[in-house]
C-alpha cells in the first residue's frame, strides 16, 4: 500500500459529505448529485486504469459508491489522492484486467457519468 494506512482510507471515506440540499444517489444508469443534477452512464464503458489515474489527479475529484442503495461519497484533492494511492493497486476493468483485492477483500471499478458535455468519475467498491 506504499505507506498508506488502511484506517486513514476508511476515515477519509467516512468523512465524505454531500455539498448540496440533496443526497447523492444512484438508480441503475442514473445518478443524482448533491445539487440534484441528473447524470447517466448510457453509452459509456468501464473506465480504463489510465483514465482513472487521470481523473483521480484532477482537482474536481470524483465519487465513490460503496454498494447498492448507498449514497455517493464525494472526494476532492488530497482526500482523493490518498484514497486513490491505495485503490489504484486494486483497480479492475471488467472483461480486460483482473484486480487483486486489498486486505479487507475490496477492489474497485469505475464508470464515467455524463451530463451534457460534462464528465464525472464514480468508483464502485466490490468485494
Amino acid at each position: 500500500m506504499e505507506g498508506v494506512d488502511a484506517n486513514q482510507i476508511d476515515k477519509a471515506l467516512d468523512d465524505g459529505v454531500a455539498d448540496g440540499d440533496h443526497l447523492s444517489r444512484v438508480e441503475g444508469d442514473r445518478l443524482w448529485d448533491a445539487d440534484g443534477h441528473e447524470w447517466t452512464t448510457k453509452h459509456t464503458a468501464w473506465v480504463t486504469l489510465k483514465q482513472a489515474n487521470a481523473f483521480a489527479r484532477r482537482a474536481g475529484g470524483g465519487g465513490l459508491l460503496e454498494g447498492p442503495g448507498q449514497p455517493v461519497r464525494w472526494m476532492l484533492g488530497e482526500e482523493m489522492s490518498l484514497w486513490w494511492k491505495h485503490a489504484r493497486n486494486h483497480y479492475e476493468v471488467p472483461g480486460h484486467e483482473r484486480a487483486r483485492a486489498d486486505e479487507p477483500g475490496r477492489w474497485w471499478t469505475a464508470h464515467l457519468w455524463r451530463r451534457g458535455d460534462l464528465r464525472l468519475i464514480v468508483f464502485e467498491t466490490n468485494c
